[in-house]
């Protein structure tokens, strides 16, 4: 058609003649632009060997081949009309249609209720933390608020039905009691929904092995999991006191993002975060000047600093709740590898108060 709108003339003259294309050269008249290209007609015979001959190749392919010894209009066009009509390229080709999305469940998009009316459990882990000299394994439950997609984490101790009971305890206490518990086919959420039948909460499992209908709160897993390794960067294992606290930060910083998209171009203040709707607009200062070296120095502190600790010294082990003489400014016990010092410190009000160290053989300093 674009042809025959461009050369109706040329074309006209090329459909009377006769002949194979080297007996109808120069028939079209000297003005015609297409003169001195040795023009004729083609039924697409062209299009198709050239389409065959480069083994059913993409359009840009064809094209080069077919541009280095004839000139053709709307080149690329026509040979996307060839190619959508091939048999073999419409079934080597064919591409499966991605099936419509199903409506979201009536949970998803409740309205005018309290934040986890329906909430989504599961379990990640498990979490080496250090007690004492050993590496204990710990879990976490996730409550995830499907309506909102808030979070709230629990640290389970084992993957008992007792112990998810108590998590389960601990997240209504603070939380309140939901409506609707939603968890995949785990033993331990068989159990604990056993245990804990109300009249007020209904426990709902999905499919068994089709862990693609909890994606809801496998999606939060991954953004937990991501949230707690920016903030906890030292390579040696946390204890439990510094796990947790690690991961209500990551619980603050999951809480704090916005619930939609929101242009450059609006008020900052009237954003809107998943913490607004329950917890206040000041939930993102939480972590603020907290990095990674605090908690390690912290865990540090806390391990010199245990009651009832033993160190080793030249003259063997001794109690770190051994008392010290805070009347020397300075000095030593011969024979023993433990020394101390004292000095001045500001208490809590401000008054000036004296302080002894007792500096054991490994560096570790307790205050008296």
């Amino acid at each position: 058609m674009a042809q025959s709108d461009a050369f109706p003339n040329e074309i006209s003259t090329l459909t009377k003649s006769q002949g194979p294309p080297t007996n109808r050269h120069r028939i079209v008249a000297k003005s015609s632009p297409i003169f001195r290209t040795w023009p004729f007609l083609d039924e697409n015979s062209v299009l198709h060997w050239y389409h065959r001959r480069f083994r059913h190749a993409n359009r840009e392919v064809i094209v080069n081949e077919i541009r280095q010894r004839f000139e053709i209009g709307k080149l690329r066009s026509l040979v996307m009309k060839v190619a959508k009509k091939c048999t073999w390229c419409h079934v080597m080709k064919a591409v499966p249609r991605s099936p419509a999305m199903a409506p979201l469940p009536e949970m998803r998009l409740s309205a005018f209720v309290r934040p986890f009316t329906y909430v989504g459990l599961d379990y990640f882990g498990p979490v080496l933390v250090k007690v004492g000299r050993n590496n204990i394994k710990r879990w976490v439950a996730l409550f995830t608020c499907l309506t909102l997609r808030a979070v709230h984490m629990e640290v389970v101790h084992s993957l008992s039905t007792v112990s998810c009971i108590m998590a389960v305890r601990r997240f209504v206490s603070r939380r309140g009691p939901p409506r609707e518990v939603w968890t995949d086919n785990a033993t331990c959420f068989h159990g604990a929904s056993n245990e804990l039948k109300s009249a007020q909460t209904s426990w709902k499992f999905i499919p068994p092995a089709s862990p693609h209908m909890g994606g809801a709160w496998e999606r939060l897993v991954r953004s937990v999991k991501e949230a707690v390794g920016t903030i906890w960067e030292a390579p040696r294992k946390p204890d439990d006191e510094t796990f947790e606290t690690i991961l209500y930060e990551a619980e603050a910083m999951i809480n704090s993002r916005p619930l939609t998209y929101i242009p450059l171009s609006s008020d900052p203040s009237q954003q809107l975060e998943v913490s607004t709707t329950y917890y206040g607009p000041v939930l993102g200062a939480v972590t603020e000047g907290v990095s990674a070296d605090h908690h390690a120095e912290m865990q540090m502190v806390r391990r010199s600093q245990r009651p009832g600790s033993w160190r080793s010294g030249a003259g063997g082990w001794r109690n770190c709740e051994e008392p010290v003489n805070s009347g020397t400014n300075s000095g030593s016990n011969p024979g023993t590898g433990w020394s101390s010092s004292a000095g001045t410190s500001t208490d809590i009000v401000g008054n000036l108060t004296k302080t002894s160290y007792k500096i054991g053989c490994f560096g570790c300093r307790e205050v008296s």
